[in-house]
């Protein structure tokens, strides 16, 4: 039985909605994981034992290059442990906190490679649910870690190796994470399906989500194609298309699908994202329609 013993644990990672991240190497075949420290007396505090059931029923069962691996799990009397994919370049939202804005062709391969991810899950009838920059990983090559010979007690290769310019993003393969409020669902997900503590704890997400959230209406897998567009839009733009300071005139914003392009946004990359904001969700575009579109091929062709 696995417990934290076979694991030798380095530094602070960070902290997530439920718990703290560590990164950590597992003793006997050596690989370097992000542990994830959830305590069990803040889980029945919050009431999230489903929500955390799911998670873990849900992600561990996800293999795709562009999802970061749950490779186990495991407990103790006063813990429960997540043995996640530990991806060094760390958070995309902290690029573009740096950089302010990211190149189109930048953006399109950081699409592409969400958009597989999507394209993935929805086929296995899987709504992420929380679309975002923070939720989108950056990871080198294995190769790449294993010849910068990282150490569980050294910084992040972010802190020292990291892309000094933003085109040098393109090194990256970006995977979707963060799956505590996706859900299963083979059909059209109801209003109930969805926690409605999420505005409570999260108003940062509100940015991301769409119409039928919004005004409390059914939704499906199209709740995740118009996060898709919101966070290519915010990529180029530097700020989210709906954007307002007070949350009820970005409500208003969402539900009437009202923004604007800025100045020199490409038209490819207009034409993307008016496919992901359409607030009918019906004729919305989906993931397998719009892996074909010429956006997310950009990034190959210069």
């Amino acid at each position: 039985m696995t417990t934290i013993d076979d694991y030798q644990i380095g530094r602070y990672l960070g902290r997530g909605k439920y718990g703290l991240v560590y990164l950590a190497r597992e003793n006997k075949s050596g690989l370097v994981v992000a542990l994830k420290v959830l305590y069990k007396q803040f889980i029945l505090k919050e009431r999230c034992e489903g929500q955390l059931r799911r998670e873990l029923e849900i992600h561990t069962n996800l293999r795709h290059p562009n999802i970061t691996r749950l490779y186990t799990w495991f407990q103790d009397a006063t813990r429960i442990f997540l043995v996640l994919e530990y991806c060094s370049g760390g958070e995309l939202y902290s690029y573009l906190t740096q950089f302010t804005r990211l190149p189109v062709r930048v953006v399109s391969k950081i699409t592409h490679d969400v958009l597989a991810a999507l394209q993935f899950a929805h086929k296995k009838s899987i709504l992420h649910r929380d679309i975002k920059l923070e939720n989108v990983l950056c990871s080198y090559s294995p190769e790449l870690i294993e010849s910068l010979k990282l150490k569980l007690s050294t910084n992040s290769l972010t802190d020292s190796q990291g892309p000094e310019t933003p085109e040098n993003l393109l090194q990256f393969t970006f995977k979707l994470s963060d799956f505590g409020w996706s859900v299963h669902h083979p059909g059209v997900a109801q209003k109930s399906v969805f926690n409605q503590s999420r505005r409570k704890t999260q108003c940062g997400t509100l940015d991301y989500l769409p119409p039928q959230l919004v005004l409390g209406q059914p939704y499906h897998s199209g709740c995740d194609i118009w996060s898709l567009g919101v966070m290519c839009y915010e990529l180029i733009a530097g700020q989210p298309p709906f954007y307002h300071e007070t949350l009820e005139t970005t409500k208003a914003n969402i539900a009437a699908v009202k923004f604007s392009y800025p100045e020199g946004m490409p038209d490819v990359a207009k034409d993307f994202i008016k496919k992901c904001l359409v607030k009918d969700q019906d004729k919305r575009a989906t993931a397998d329609e719009l892996t074909k579109h010429q956006f997310v091929k950009l990034w190959e062709s210069q």
